[in-house]
């Protein structure tokens, strides 16, 4: 995550979904959220895929904010860790209710 007062609700949403005995770790990615603001965009990219090589033993990374989604080919190129991001869920999750 990179906007601490979204973490609370992410969080719930998490677990309001997820199969019992789901478990989270939430990794806050200090200065990301900044470097995208000020326009260093790689900057902000490269602090998301550093913070994803240092996960270990999860069996996916979800890129929880649409801004982080950009960092996606870079953390799969330094974790084999799965990388979800939170635009192709959403389009998941609304392919799923409208087909049914």
């Amino acid at each position: 995550a990179t906007f601490i007062p979204s973490i609370e609700i992410m969080e719930k949403e998490f677990f309001q979904s997820a199969p019992p005995g789901s478990s989270l770790k939430t990794t806050f990615i200090k200065g990301a959220r900044e470097a995208a603001a000020n326009g260093t965009k790689s900057f902000h990219d490269r602090l998301v895929a550093e913070a994803a090589a240092s996960l270990q033993g999860y069996d996916a990374i979800m890129l929880a904010h649409f801004s982080m989604s950009t960092a996606s080919e870079l953390c799969k190129e330094v974790t084999d860790i799965p990388i979800l991001t939170a635009p192709e869920s959403a389009v998941r999750k609304l392919k799923s209710a409208v087909q049914g």
